[in-house]
């Protein structure tokens, strides 16, 4: 298991911010090659990454769900399940929002 821990600033305030954590269809493409492909209900979409590593490329669809939300610590946790398109892999995550005014931090 991999854990990576990484902090962000958006010079946003909190409540924007904690905006678009919850919007999928927002949040979903600013992981580079994100896109969401289908909504499933409002906590929960089917999406899809492209993975380039040189010139290998390697394509995800799964799922993101949000399972965790605490809108006065303005906390989410995500779960992500995916397979490799065409392929036996497969890249699951759980990712930890914690904002605050500005930015905040994941836990992935």
């Amino acid at each position: 298991m991999v854990e990576l821990d990484h902090s962000f600033s958006t010079g946003k305030p909190i409540d924007e911010s904690w905006q678009t954590v919850l919007d999928l269809d927002r949040l979903i493409p600013y992981v580079q090659g994100g896109s969401v492909t289908e909504r499933t209900g409002p906590e929960g979409a089917k999406a899809e990454i492209l993975v380039r590593m040189g010139a290998m490329s390697m394509k995800f669809t799964g799922t993101v769900t949000l399972v965790e939300r605490d809108d006065d610590a303005h906390r989410a946790v995500l779960e992500v399940k995916s397979r490799e398109a065409g392929g036996q892999g497969f890249a699951n995550a759980t990712v930890t929002f914690a904002l605050n005014d500005g930015g905040g931090t994941v836990h992935t």
